[in-house]
């Protein structure tokens, strides 16, 4: 509360809601604001000035321009939310995350930048202004699906610019199996024989990988509900040294893969 005191006399008390928060001489006529405690307040409120002293004191005072005046914290303007989706197979192939941001503020004036994954607090501290900032994050920070990320600022204001979420993913391991056609195997091709790629896996889902055969790509599907894949690969064989590899685009637990010659 501030206010102006052009007549003082004695001690001035002010009471908020029936409790004193003020007991003193007022120096001068425009004194220094008065703070009223916050955990005083209700939604209707009564303040009460009184003048109080010794008996052979005289009491009284004369105010002007009396004003209530509360700082009022603008939540939305201090608060962005923003959802982050993972996919089941990154997450499940997720090894960390980095946030990434540049924040656009002003050095002396900005507060605490708290930052929320999925209601756990992951970082907290005030950010470097004019500067990219990074914030490394665990796997149990984040789950599969949708992601819930919230920054927090107490005081003063930021500009979030350039926000970048990277996730880390563990390198599939590559299955690969060598063999070697020689002239005899080339004959029985020739006569009508087949090269054909056999693999069994275990798992509960549908996978993806990728089929290199001699440098020729392929995308194939792997059913839970067969555990089993062949493939025909004559047309792709070369004479001499030839190579199959198997590289999931997701956690595959490959049994066994292996090339077989067939005759006709």
């Amino acid at each position: 509360v501030s206010f102006q005191a052009p007549e003082r006399k004695g001690t001035f008390v002010i009471e908020l809601n029936g409790v004193e928060v003020f007991s003193g001489r007022i120096p001068s006529l425009a004194p220094p604001p008065i703070e009223l405690p916050k955990a005083l307040l209700s939604v209707q409120n009564q303040l009460v000035f009184r003048a109080t002293g010794r008996w052979y004191e005289r009491k009284r005072f004369a105010f002007s321009d009396v004003k209530v005046v509360g700082d009022i914290l603008e939540v939305q303007r201090q608060l962005s939310q923003n959802i982050i989706t993972v996919v089941p197979k990154e997450y499940r192939a997720l090894e960390r995350a980095r946030l990434t941001y540049w924040a656009s503020c002003n050095q002396a004036e900005v507060g605490i930048l708290e930052v929320w994954m999925n209601a756990r607090r992951v970082y907290a501290g005030v950010p470097l202004c004019e500067n990219p900032n990074q914030i490394d994050l665990f796997r149990d920070d984040l789950r599969e699906g949708k992601n819930t990320l919230i920054f927090k600022l107490n005081r003063g204001s930021v500009s979030l610019q350039t926000i970048r979420f990277k996730l880390s993913l563990a390198e599939p391991r590559a299955f690969i199996e060598y063999f070697f056609m020689n002239e005899t195997s080339l004959a029985t091709v020739n006569r009508g024989g087949s090269v054909k790629l056999n693999m069994t896996f275990v798992g509960n889902r549908s996978k993806e990988a990728e089929l290199n055969i001699n440098g020729r790509k392929f995308l194939v599907d792997l059913l839970p509900r067969e555990g089993y894949y062949e493939k025909n690969i004559t047309a792709h064989i070369i004479r001499g040294n030839n190579y199959v590899e198997l590289v999931p685009l997701e956690e595959i637990d490959v049994a066994s893969l292996e090339v077989w010659l067939k005759q006709r």
